[in-house]
């Protein structure tokens, strides 16, 4: 991952460390920046990646050297009780939004979670994301959590050649 996201995911990874909660990551790219990904990016909580506020260009992330998904959700908060007062098995994550992105070389999902999961909003914004041509998913959480909202707004999500994955995969 480029410096900014290393960045960005070490402070999170310490805060958990510390807290055992980790609030919001935000990643800000440079306006018209190139970046590569050579490794999923591993979220414990909420995560946005989006150029600084007011920019108008784009940033690029080549995921071409990346075998895995994109962003691989690992919650680090449990949702809550179950009715007979265990701890549930699935973890929260209120939001992930991506803005102003243009990622390309994907060779697996752009959202998957790594255990339960519940995620209650996913925001895709002036992006344009490159799908990879197997079958892959672009929310892929197959077995294991949700989604409750997608929205895309101004955004593409394309592959160059025949996808037979889905938009979206759930477990049941």
């Amino acid at each position: 991952a480029t410096k900014a996201m290393n960045t960005a995911l070490a402070a999170a990874e310490a805060e958990l460390a510390y807290n055992e909660v980790v609030g919001k990551i935000t990643i800000i790219l440079a306006d018209n920046g190139t970046y590569t990904v050579s490794a999923p990016i591993v979220a414990p909580s909420d995560l946005y990646i989006s150029l600084p506020i007011g920019s108008e260009g784009v940033a690029t992330i080549d995921a071409s050297g990346n075998e895995g998904d994109f962003i691989t959700l690992n919650g680090s908060t449990t949702f809550a009780k179950k009715a007979d007062g265990a701890d549930s098995d699935h973890y929260l994550i209120d939001m992930v939004g991506i803005a102003g992105v243009k990622i390309t070389g994907l060779k697996g999902a752009l959202i998957t979670d790594a255990q339960k999961t519940l995620v209650n909003g996913v925001a895709i914004a002036n992006s344009v994301i490159e799908m990879p041509a197997a079958g892959k998913n672009v929310l892929n959480f197959s077995g294991k959590g949700y989604v409750g909202k997608v929205k895309v707004l101004n955004s593409t999500i394309y592959t160059k050649d025949k996808n037979t994955g889905f938009f979206a995969q759930y477990g049941s």
